[in-house]
């Protein structure tokens, strides 16, 4: 069998009829016709409509039995899980359910730009934070929006998943169709590649990886357009592949893949038709390439400009040991692991393809090898992306001389643009898409050997052997009851979601941010307020923990109180009011926050929104009439001693933040010197404007300075001190070598 080839060239005994037929493929080479090779590829077999209406029912119940109980509570809950002591089993989900909200809110109440928004990372965003790289699924929202608007968002939700359960099992249907497997046999392939343990997983994990269901349409109509159909198949294929590609660009790559792979392979196997059999393959494939680049060219060259003009601290290329711990060893494929620390119990890994499909899928490679090479070779193709870049034994990595083996990905990783792939495991879903075809070529070759000549039961052999498959997979497949969460906000974030005005709500603990603020994002479908934070793929830096930011007392316990003469609840007042935070949450649970040293609880003078889960002040209004002044991050938590407080430097600059209605006055600091630091000369700037040098020594390590007297202009202003000398070794180069004592802003009278 060919990759250009339906069906198989030799005469055989159709499993639904009692007597052989023979199947011919026009498109196949003969040394005594190679002008066959130009002739249209055989048409696929062509099912009654009846026969596809009863496979996408199949596939929709399918979807509710592997989801079970999900279809139950459809309107209210989702596949996930909030355990007492993580969120974790909620992060994609949230960040899913976000998307869904935003593409309603933006359409229907903000009318703004849907990919880009001012309401992450409050307020430092206000002309809008790009959402490019945010995984916003816009194809997957944008089809369940009407569902959005008359059930809600948990159904809008679910109708993606019971969606790609029934058109991903049907287009397997159809591929298999269309490579002559039998009815019940594609049936079988169908099951293999949607309830599977790969898809099965990212219903709790990566939920936008759920959307599986345009891979085998492009895989068909990408080999239908490569073997000489018509030119609508070119067009097919590649919107085909531009609908994977906006479910997940992984899936638009391996499409891709796929389409490089079956060219050469058809290329090779049409060779004796001469150079321009080929060329004409190749230049299908070009065809097919090039018009999906044009139809993609409006959503891939902002992609671009976005990757290319990434800072490098945003994370964007992730570490070469994120790579392999996102790699999928080669025994995976056969280990039926369960995970019993999650419970209910899920899969541990997503690479297994079940005893069943493996024994299947080994006896029609061996009974029909023709026919299974082209899926035969697509799987070793995936499974050496899935591996990654090293060659794994039963458990372990397999070195020579201390070094890994290298496998053919590792040398991929050295082409530009290769390292965005951080999870090469995800080509999985491909193998269980070709692994499923084999299997279904197998279930077809063992209904030939059972058949009975001149016997009525060989019309139901396949099916009993198709239905026996299928409930054997399931078996190994499922871990039924489905873990759901029922969709619920705080009483108290429904209530302000009442108020149409825009504004900040300040939640503590302020988090590392990254993967820990989808709880928030979560939360902010409640209240449609700005959020301090935000879960994005790829991270940005945390404006809220830079060394220059005014919220070190939010995100350090307490660190603006004891060294700075001011009272400390107006200069809370003012920071929350300058920053339009009007409200100021506390969540209760600890659970998995990476928040370092931020607070769980901050004594704000308000008469609080009681809420089982947080508690929620409403902010006061400050007298914005004299200046405010805050530390930023790059000083330690306060220290106490007999003398009082005091914070160190943690590098060789720190910054203090001053808010100033428009004054004149002088800011006084007293500093402290280590006793084991050397004499230091500083310098303090305004603004980047140096106001003042001088030094420490060791002999008086407490200095107390005054700048000259300053005209503060309205608004905000930066502090700066820092070393004259950085070519040598100084205090401020070590942690712990320069504190200060007090601080204060003197108004000249």
């Amino acid at each position: 069998m060919s990759f250009g080839s339906p069906v198989d060239t030799s005469p055989v005994a159709s499993p639904y009829k009692t007597g052989p037929v023979s199947l011919s493929a026009p498109d196949l080479p003969t040394a005594k016709a190679p002008q066959r090779y130009a002739a249209a590829a055989t048409s696929p077999r062509r099912d009654a409509w009846p026969r596809h209406l009863a496979a996408l029912g199949f596939f929709l119940l399918l979807g509710v039995l592997a989801t079970w109980p999900l279809a139950l509570h459809a309107l209210t809950s989702v596949p996930g899980f909030d355990s007492p002591s993580t969120r974790a089993g909620m992060a994609d989900q949230d960040q899913a359910l976000w998307a869904h909200w935003w593409l309603r809110e933006t359409l229907f109440n903000q009318h703004t730009d849907l990919l880009r928004t001012d309401l992450l990372y409050w307020p430092y965003y206000r002309q809008g934070l790009s959402l490019i790289l945010y995984d916003m699924q816009l194809l997957r929202t944008a089809i369940a929006l009407p569902v959005q608007i008359i059930l809600g968002l948990a159904a809008a939700y679910n109708f993606g998943i019971f969606l790609s359960f029934t058109l991903g099992g049907y287009g397997m249907f159809l591929l298999g169709r269309d490579r002559g497997l039998s009815c019940p046999a594609s049936l079988f392939a169908g099951v293999v590649f949607v309830a599977g343990p790969y898809h099965l997983m990212q219903l709790l994990l990566e939920t936008s990886l759920v959307a599986v269901e345009a891979l085998p349409f492009a895989v068909l109509w990408t080999r239908r357009a490569l073997a000489g159909e018509r030119r609508s198949a070119i067009v097919l294929a590649a919107l085909c592949i531009v609908w994977a590609n906006l479910s997940s660009w992984y899936f638009g790559l391996y499409v891709l893949l796929a389409l490089f792979v079956l060219a050469v392979g058809l290329a090779w196997r049409r060779r004796a038709g001469g150079w321009r059999q080929i060329r004409s393959i190749f230049a299908r494939a070009l065809f097919i390439g090039g018009l999906y680049g044009i139809l993609y060219l409006p959503v891939l060259v902002p992609v671009l400009a976005e990757v290319l003009n990434a800072p490098p601290a945003s994370r964007l290329f992730p570490f070469s040991a994120s790579i392999r711990g996102a790699s999928t060893p080669w025994f995976r494929l056969f280990l039926n692991d369960r995970n019993p620390i999650t419970q209910p119990p899920i899969w541990l890994g997503s690479a297994f393809l079940g005893y069943t499909t493996i024994a299947l899928a080994v006896w029609g490679t061996i009974r029909r090898w023709r026919r299974a090479l082209p899926w035969l070779i697509l799987f070793f193709v995936y499974l050496n992306l899935a591996m990654g870049p090293d060659l794994h034994g039963f458990g372990n990595v397999i070195t020579i001389n201390g070094q890994p083996v290298p496998l053919p990905y590792g040398l991929l990783l050295g082409l530009p643009g290769m390292n965005l792939i951080r999870a090469p495991g995800h080509a999985n879903v491909m193998i269980l898409l070709c692994v499923g075809m084999l299997a279904g070529l197998g279930l077809d070759a063992l209904a030939r050997l059972m058949r009975f000549p001149n016997s009525q039961a060989t019309r139901t052999v396949p099916a009993l052997l198709a239905s026996t498959a299928i409930l054997l997979s399931l078996a190994e497949y499922l871990v039924l009851p489905l873990p759901l969460y029922e969709l619920h906000w705080p009483a108290a974030f429904q209530q302000i979601g009442q108020d149409n005005a825009t504004y900040g709500i300040l939640e503590l603990p302020i988090t590392l941010h990254a993967s820990n603020d989808h709880h928030r994002m979560f939360n902010q479908i409640a209240h449609h307020k700005g959020i301090a934070g935000g879960y994005l793929p790829r991270p940005i830096p945390d404006p809220y923990r830079l060394p220059d930011s005014p919220f070190a007392r939010f995100t350090q316990p307490y660190t603006t109180t004891d060294v700075l003469a001011q009272d400390e609840s107006q200069a809370t007042d003012a920071l929350l009011q300058l920053y339009d935070f009007r409200y100021l949450a506390i969540y209760h649970d600890r659970k998995d926050y990476r928040v370092d040293d931020s607070p769980w609880s901050w004594p704000y003078p308000t008469q609080p929104l009681e809420d089982p889960e947080i508690t929620v002040y409403p902010a006061r209004q400050a007298a914005l009439d004299h200046t405010y002044l805050y530390l930023g991050n790059s000083w330690s938590i306060p220290e106490r001693d007999g003398n009082g407080a005091r914070r160190w430097l943690n590098g060789d600059s720190g910054y203090m933040l001053a808010w100033s209605p428009g004054e004149q006055g002088q800011l006084a600091l007293d500093l402290e010197l280590a006793p084991s630091a050397p004499a230091v000369s500083l310098q303090l700037s305004l603004d980047d404007r140096s106001i003042l040098s001088f030094g420490i020594e060791t002999l008086s390590p407490t200095h107390h300075m005054s700048t000259p007297p300053i005209e503060l202009t309205r608004g905000w202003h930066r502090f700066k001190l820092y070393t004259l000398t950085p070519a040598t070794p100084s205090a401020l180069g070590t942690s712990h070598a320069i504190a200060i004592r007090l601080a204060r802003w003197d108004k000249s009278q």
